[in-house]
């Protein structure tokens, strides 16, 4: 058998423009809108002044940062060799051969240019609290995995996506939408960093083997698979508990608990959280069906606050 005989065959490229949506990681958009989704909701809920005008701004600029940190995240894991041909994570772009690596780096300067253009109109009104923001944004996406910090490769990926994807995104959006922080909106924001740290959890726990051949630090290794399979119920757990205690607190109103009819999607969720013990694998597409729960729960939480708004 000869040498070309012995590689495995190399699926063929789709057209540029598919590869191109593969690499976006397009199905993960929800993770960024929800946020802003939720933080323009809070401005209602606060009885402030919303600039709709405003809204498709922060949200374009809001999906170009995370689509950029998926592309480094991408470059990242693939330098690193964590990526490879079967690997569970990543877009498969890189794995497959269809782009490079100094392709996928320029389409992340490309989508941080895209936020930097949306938000420049925003950064004008509201000033230097929004640029600040901004730029931690995406300092914070840059540093998930890229050199030389790699946050997610030092178990602290979970608590990143939380400030990031929960606290910032909700809290920047408000602001950038009445030129004010609300009061009680960094708290508001904490049910959506419970649930985008979860669908990380639940990714680092199906993967917990995997990373560990590669020398990644997540909790999921840190804590062991009973202790990855806490993590992640934490996170579930602490999205549906947090909407009553803010409520109690006063800091949202009682609509602000209509997530609670997405419990229905959750017990499916948890129960196979709570199979993959680690003597079980996780079932297939749980981290999917847990992203699936952030959607709804988000959408129900933003529905909720604007009923409160009445």
């Amino acid at each position: 058998m000869t040498e070309a005989q012995t590689e495995p065959m190399r699926a063929a490229a789709p057209p540029l423009p598919e590869v191109w949506w593969r690499a976006l990681r397009a199905y993960s958009f929800p993770a960024s809108i929800v946020p802003c989704v939720v933080g323009a909701a809070y401005v209602l809920a606060a009885h402030e002044r919303l600039s709709w005008a405003f809204l498709p701004l922060v949200l374009v600029a809001g999906v170009a940062i995370h689509v950029a940190t998926n592309l480094v995240n991408d470059a990242g894991d693939f330098a690193r060799g964590v990526d490879s041909s079967g690997a569970q994570g990543g877009s498969g772009v890189l794995t497959s051969g269809w782009l490079s690596g100094a392709q996928v780096w320029r389409g992340a300067l490309v989508a941080l240019a895209v936020a930097v253009v949306f938000g420049a109109p925003l950064i004008a009104a509201r000033g230097w609290p929004l640029a600040a923001v901004g730029v931690a944004g995406a300092i914070g996406g840059y540093a998930y995995t890229g050199p030389p910090l790699a946050l997610k490769y030092r178990a602290l990926g979970e608590v990143l996506v939380f400030l990031m994807m929960g606290t910032l995104m909700v809290v920047g959006s408000s602001y950038a939408l009445c030129g004010a922080f609300p009061p009680g909106v960094w708290l508001a924001s904490a049910p959506v960093g419970f649930l985008v740290a979860a669908i990380l959890a639940a990714n680092n726990q199906r993967d917990r083997e995997d990373d560990a051949r590669h020398g990644i630090r997540t909790l999921a290794i840190l804590f062991g698979p009973r202790g990855a399979r806490a993590v992640t119920l934490v996170c579930v757990g602490g999205a549906y508990l947090s909407p009553p205690a803010l409520a109690l607190a006063g800091v949202v109103r009682w609509p602000a608990l209509l997530p609670i009819v997405t419990l229905p999607l959750a017990w499916p969720v948890l129960r196979a959280l709570v199979a993959a013990d680690g003597t079980r694998p996780m079932a297939p597409g749980t981290v999917e069906n847990v992203a699936k729960l952030h959607l709804a729960f988000g959408v129900a939480y933003a529905v909720g606050l604007g009923l409160a708004a009445l």
